[in-house]
C-alpha cells in the first residue's frame, strides 16, 4: 500500500515539476515571476517534512499561475525514490537509472571494511565462473561477521547481486540494510548446495547501505576456523 501511495504522489510531483521544464524540440528558457509561500507546511503520510538543499537550507514551495510547485528531488527521496536532473539533456529521472554502476569498480564504498572488495579473478572464480568484480569474504567462526558500507548517497533505487559459497559446506547469512535507520532491506542464507543466488534489493534512495556476511544466527556450531575458513563471494554488485 505504501508503494502504491508513493507512486501516486510521485506522479503528482512530476506533473507539477514538468510544468517548469521545456519539452519542445528547441530548448528554451522563459523567465517567470513566482511567489515563495512561507505559510505552507508539508506532511507526508502524517509526518512533518521540510525539504532542504545540500547545504541544509530549507527549500520553500512556490506558487505560479495558481499552481503549487515543490522540489521534486527532496520529495522523491523522502518517498523512497531517487531523482536526478541532467542539465545537458534537460532530462528528469525518478526511480531506477538507465545505466548501472559497479559499486566495487566505482569504489563507492567506505574505506573501513572487513573482507575484500576486489577485481582479482583468482578471488572471484567460483563454480567455474569468473566475475569481474565483487566482495570476497572469509568466515572463521560461529560468530563471525564481515561487512562493507556502500555510499549510495540517495542516487540509486536498487542494488543487484550474485552470491555463492566458494569454500565450505555450512551456511552463512547475507544481509543488506540501511546504515542510517538499521532497516533490513533483505536477508537470506546460502550454503554449498545453493549454487549462485542472484537477485536485487530495493534500497529506496538510501544514503548508505551496509552489506554483511556472517555466521551468527545461522548455526551455533561450525567447523569454520582461522585454519579452516569458509569463503563467500558476493559478485556483480551493481546500483541503478
Amino acid at each position: 500500500m505504501m508503494k502504491r501511495r508513493s507512486a501516486v504522489i510521485v506522479s503528482v510531483l512530476l506533473a507539477l515539476v514538468l510544468g517548469t521544464v521545456t519539452v519542445t524540440a528547441a530548448a528554451k528558457v522563459e523567465s517567470i515571476k513566482a511567489s515563495i509561500n512561507y505559510a505552507i507546511t508539508t506532511k507526508i503520510f502524517g509526518k512533518s517534512f521540510a525539504p532542504k538543499d545540500d547545504k541544509s537550507k530549507e527549500i520553500r514551495p512556490i506558487t505560479y499561475n495558481g499552481r503549487l510547485y515543490v522540489p521534486v528531488t527532496q520529495f522523491a527521496n523522502e518517498l523512497g525514490y531517487t531523482a536526478s536532473f541532467d542539465t545537458k539533456t534537460n532530462k528528469l529521472a525518478i526511480g531506477e537509472k538507465d545505466g548501472k554502476t559497479d559499486l566495487i569498480k566505482g569504489k563507492l564504498f567506505d574505506k573501513y571494511y572487513s573482507g575484500s572488495p576486489t577485481t582479482d579473478p583468482d578471488k572471484l572464480t567460483v563454480n567455474n565462473e569468473t566475475y569481474k568484480s565483487g566482495y570476497a569474504v572469509q568466515v572463521t567462526g560461529a560468530f563471525d561477521n564481515k561487512s562493507i558500507l556502500f555510499n549510495t548517497k540517495s542516487n540509486y533505487q536498487k542494488i543487484s547481486y550474485k552470491a555463492s559459497i566458494k569454500l565450505g559446506d555450512e551456511p552463512v547469512r547475507v544481509v543488506f540494510k540501511d546504515e542510517e535507520s538499521g532497516l533490513i532491506y533483505k536477508e537470506f542464507s546460502i550454503d554449498s548446495k545453493s549454487g549462485v543466488v542472484s537477485g536485487e534489493v530495493d534500497i529506496g534512495a538510501a544514503k548508505s547501505v551496509r552489506l554483511s556476511v556472517d555466521t551468527r544466527l545461522v548455526s551455533t556450531k561450525t567447523s569454520y576456523s582461522r585454519d579452516n575458513p569458509g569463503e563467500v563471494i558476493i559478485a556483480d554488485l551493481f546500483a541503478y
